[in-house]
């Protein structure tokens, strides 16, 4: 049985690999896996949802410029949940039935799943580089424009759609070996050595930068950026981990396919990194929420304002917040201007 990724994510039929795969995969580890596919949908689509909503009514959010390579990212794993997920959901569901599907459809599916999980890819890559960025060159980084980031959102689409329009092309014909090695290498093994340079890079800068800094802001300043430049980390390790086993069962497939196991194991292995790198995108949200404080409380609103019909909105609760803040500031300087004044006399009269 062969699994090649560029042309299929579904096991090259024969009737020797349907006589084994129905005696290991029940229909209760079917519907299983239907269960836990459906689970993804609900928490990639919503997750994500929540997280484009929390930038686009938090306008604090959205001082920081990296959230429209955030949303960006937020955009394509949503994709995965109303796209990729639903239509792999139907494949698996016809696979197990022996039902064939049309080579249209499945052409759809391939290119949509390569399109999308490029896009994620291009922007993680992006978003790190843009980390970089900030905290080695952070006057240089807050004279970016937004023009900026919107051309690196729109390249990491273009570029994926370029990408993704030579599936197609090539199926069937003698570049299907040049087309995953292609992929492989532009969309998983190219951002995995940038990704991993900017954040080693970031690490380093920011550890010499702080033991440097006297300035009680500047530290500050840097430990935000730290701090973000530490979720998107989070997120890039993630994203290794999910879909390393994807690609390597691609070339493994590809290359040597002699090598895979049984039809029914394989089929089980080629689920499981399905599963791997899908789950990913259920994942991200949540590392966003758990590391960035006002995203979490942001969220907490629209789900009161979503689910219980009540409560105050986005606006009115971080303007109070804001205006509390700078209440307790100014608060703290004129306790510190009036300590300074009664300890002013005290002195001359030593």
């Amino acid at each position: 049985m062969k699994i090649p990724l560029q042309n299929t994510s579904t096991p090259q039929r024969t009737t020797q690999s349907s006589t084994y795969e129905q005696q290991a995969r029940s229909s209760d580890e079917l519907y299983i896996s239907l269960a836990y596919y459906a689970f993804l949908v609900i928490s990639s689509v919503t997750g994500n949802g929540l997280v484009i909503g929390a930038y686009a009514s938090n306008k604090w959010l959205r001082t920081a410029l990296t959230h429209t390579l955030i949303i960006g990212l937020a955009c394509a794993d949503s994709l995965v949940g109303v796209v990729s997920l639903p239509i792999w959901m139907y494949i698996t569901f016809r696979d197990h039935k022996h039902i064939p599907l049309s080579p249209l459809a499945y052409q759809f599916y391939i290119t949509a799943d390569i399109f999308i999980g490029s896009a994620s890819i291009f922007q993680l890559m992006g978003i790190s580089i843009e980390r970089s960025h900030a905290v080695l060159r952070p006057l240089q980084h807050r004279l970016l424009g937004r023009r900026i980031f919107y051309i690196a959102v729109a390249a990491a689409w273009i570029c994926s759609a370029a990408l993704a329009s030579l599936q197609p092309l090539q199926y069937g014909t003698d570049w299907q070996v040049v087309y995953t090695i292609l992929i492989a290498t532009v969309c998983f093994f190219i951002p995995t050595v940038v990704i991993a340079i900017a954040y080693c890079s970031i690490f380093f800068s920011a550890k010499g930068k702080a033991s440097l800094s006297k300035h009680q802001t500047h530290k500050k300043t840097l430990a935000k950026e730290v701090s973000l430049s530490l979720t998107v980390a989070m997120i890039t390790l993630l994203f290794v981990i999910t879909w390393l086993p994807l690609f390597a069962l691609s070339i493994l497939a590809t290359f040597n396919p002699e090598v895979l196991p049984w039809p029914s194991t394989s089929t089980r292995l080629l689920h499981f990194v399905k599963c791997m790198h899908y789950s990913s995108s259920a994942i991200n949200p949540v590392l966003y929420s758990y590391r960035n404080v006002e995203l979490r409380r942001t969220i907490g609103v629209l789900l009161q304002r979503l689910v219980l019909r009540r409560g105050p909105g986005v606006d009115e609760v971080f303007r109070s917040r804001r205006s509390s803040s700078v209440v307790s500031a100014s608060h703290f300087r004129k306790l510190s201007s009036v300590s300074d004044r009664c300890r002013k006399p005290s002195a001359e009269s030593q």
